[in-house]
């Protein structure tokens, strides 16, 4: 014999309205409060919060063989109970959560930090093998004291007067 249980969500909130028709009084669906609901974080798909409220319905039809108790009963989907059940992310766990969304915007600013602080390092090192390279030439070049003498520096590392303009 198959199950006669059923589930809809309560009062037979958009469900065919057969379903509500069956009862004189008492099935009065109202949208807010018997809707239910799935709220999901869109980027990671993690449930923040559930609202979840069903109904527990049997189905009622003729058996064969007690035909004495089911004479006159027409076919109905009886509601027995329905329930309100709501989960919601604790709030200690929200800020992981909000840590995991901003992951990717996170690393993309490490990675274009690490480009443009790479960049920089590069322009320095040329920049210092640049004056490296012109302090040595300025070393290898005559060099001029205060007084206007000139001076060069020659293999056996003296010092030797070039020219001398001295003014009085």
């Amino acid at each position: 014999m198959d199950s006669p249980a059923f589930v809809s969500r309560p009062h037979f909130h958009l469900a065919d309205p057969f379903c509500k028709q069956q009862f004189q009084y008492g099935i009065q669906a109202r949208e807010g409060v018997h809707d239910s609901s799935f709220w999901v974080e869109p980027q990671s798909s993690i449930p923040v919060k559930v609202e979840m409220r069903l109904q527990l319905n049997i189905l009622l039809r003729k058996v064969e063989g007690i035909d004495y108790l089911f004479k006159n009963l027409p076919e109905v989907m009886f509601p027995v109970f329905w329930f309100d059940s709501e989960a919601t992310l604790p709030e200690n766990m929200a800020g992981s959560l909000n840590l995991l969304v901003m992951l990717p915007t996170i690393m993309q600013g490490c990675g274009i930090c690490s480009v443009v602080t790479s960049f920089i390092i590069f322009i320095l090192i040329i920049f210092c093998q640049l004056r490296s390279s012109k302090r040595r030439k300025q070393k290898l070049n005559p060099i001029k004291n205060q007084l206007g003498c000139s001076y060069s520096k020659v293999a056996s590392d003296d010092y030797v007067v070039k020219s001398q303009n001295i003014q009085k």
